[in-house]
């Protein structure tokens, strides 16, 4: 009898005194991993509707946005074409980051932190929101079932995670002594009373955070994968192209170069460099695009795709130039591009006396300013390109159409995805990075490069 009430006394002893508190590097992990998997969910449902945008796209399309001056040059300087990349990764980190803050205020205080949660949801879905021609509410919605997974994944990893004990057990004979199972003169019912399933607890919660983890980079990576197809591969209907009035001749022998490892004269679209502000390739319908010409234009025009291919088309070798190229650099590259001259497009619209500028405007609201006269010089044909190397733009490279403007760097005349042109002063609009302290004309001066030997 006197066993049996010590082993009920010593189990009513082992019960917990107070609220259970997860140790602090469970609690950070498991909010990291909420995080994860808020993110996962976030990329599966924006490959599920195309119409969203993922949250570490929204926010990161909002740092460039709210990016500041010279904050391109270093991304750029640092990661070159994977500054995308780049910034992505750094959303994820730093979201992780604060994440693992909120799983420790969690662990003490669960409504505190399920209110950090949530106020992430709402921040991303208002970044998703601000997002040019984004459907409001599948953005809301993508956030909403981000938020509610990660709430639900916090609270399962917390639960498993191994806690402290607020209150050990004590003897009887002891009552202001705590049990230390560890110490060298503890006797067997010390040993029994301070036992703990803290190993076990450890283990379980290593193989679910572990569990966890796997499943959200798979789904993630899947989502991701899901979204680039569609957004570089699904947006292109058009086939090919109407045959140009005066096609360029081809290279011959004599203009091609065999040097290995030696740039080529033309260089082909998939490996021609790109460099913009999106950071998903814009979806654009080609059935319900349009382009016009607006401002301080006699007769505004509207184009549509169809009427655009109409129009005479002509050929011309154009070399284009990012301003952040460094000397030896790969964003630089020469193509042929198919389109309608500007100047034609122009004449037909009747240009106002004292429209000192061409805006060109994006279909993601980028926006573009370059001088009228250096679009009007004879010696000069600036066009609104359709085609590349023959064949219809790519989605990255400015499907359904773009501005090519020979002798200009392209931040202030290659608008891609064209969707607005217009004429105004200099003094009324500034292109998209002028006011980010890059000056308001980019003629590209003379440059040369080495290849090979290349080191």
């Amino acid at each position: 009898m006197c066993r049996i009430l010590q082993a009920r006394y010593l189990r009513a002893m082992q019960a917990p005194h107070g609220p259970r508190v997860p140790r602090p590097w469970a609690a950070a992990l498991s909010g990291a991993l909420a995080a994860g998997v808020a993110a996962a969910t976030s990329e599966l449902v924006a490959a599920a509707v195309p119409a969203s945008t993922s949250a570490v796209v929204s926010v990161g399309a909002v740092a460039i946005a709210l990016q500041p001056p010279g904050a391109k040059d270093l991304v750029v300087a640092l990661f070159g074409l994977n500054d995308k990349a780049a910034l992505n990764t750094l959303v994820l980190i730093v979201t992780l980051v604060l994440a693992a803050v909120a799983g420790l205020v969690a662990a003490r205080r669960p409504r505190a932190g399920a209110g950090i949660f949530v106020a992430f949801g709402v921040l991303a879905a208002l970044a998703g929101a601000v997002q040019p021609n984004a459907p409001v509410l599948a953005q809301v919605a993508n956030a909403a079932l981000s938020t509610a997974a990660a709430l639900v994944a916090l609270r399962a990893l917390l639960a498993r995670a191994p806690a402290i004990r607020p209150d050990r057990p004590v003897l009887p004979d002891h009552p202001d002594r705590p049990v230390r199972p560890d110490r060298p003169d503890a006797g067997p019912a010390d040993r029994l009373a301070g036992r703990s399933d803290e190993p076990w607890t450890r283990r379980r919660f290593l193989i679910a955070s572990a569990g966890t983890l796997g499943g959200a980079v798979v789904a993630g990576a899947i989502g991701r994968s899901v979204t680039d197809s569609e957004h570089f591969e699904g947006v292109v209907t058009s086939t090919k192209l109407p045959l140009a009035l005066h096609p360029v001749s081809p290279l011959d022998a004599g203009q091609s170069l065999s040097v290995p490892g030696i740039t080529p004269l033309v260089v082909p679209a998939d490996a021609f460099y790109r460099i913009d502000t999106a950071l998903l390739v814009p979806q654009v319908e080609v059935d319900h695009w349009q382009l016009r010409v607006t401002g301080m234009v006699e007769r505004p025009l509207t184009f549509t795709y169809d009427q655009l291919l109409a129009m005479p088309l002509y050929e011309q070798y154009v070399t284009i130039a990012c301003v952040s190229n460094r000397v030896g650099g790969h964003l630089v590259g020469n193509a042929l591009w198919t389109g309608v001259r500007l100047k034609d497009v122009l004449a037909e619209a009747g240009v106002k006396p004292g429209a000192t500028q061409i805006v060109g405007r994006s279909y993601d609201d980028f926006s573009v300013g370059f001088p009228t006269a250096w679009a009007m010089a004879p010696d000069r044909e600036p066009m609104i390109a359709v085609g590349m190397d023959r064949a219809p733009l790519p989605a990255a490279h400015g499907f359904p159409a773009r501005l090519i403007v020979p002798g200009l760097y392209g931040y202030v005349s290659a608008t891609k995805w064209l969707t607005e042109i217009e004429l105004t002063t200099r003094e009324a609009v500034d292109g998209y990075w002028v006011p980010l302290g890059w000056a308001k004309d980019g003629p590209i001066l003379t440059q040369s490069r080495i290849d090979v030997p290349s080191d």
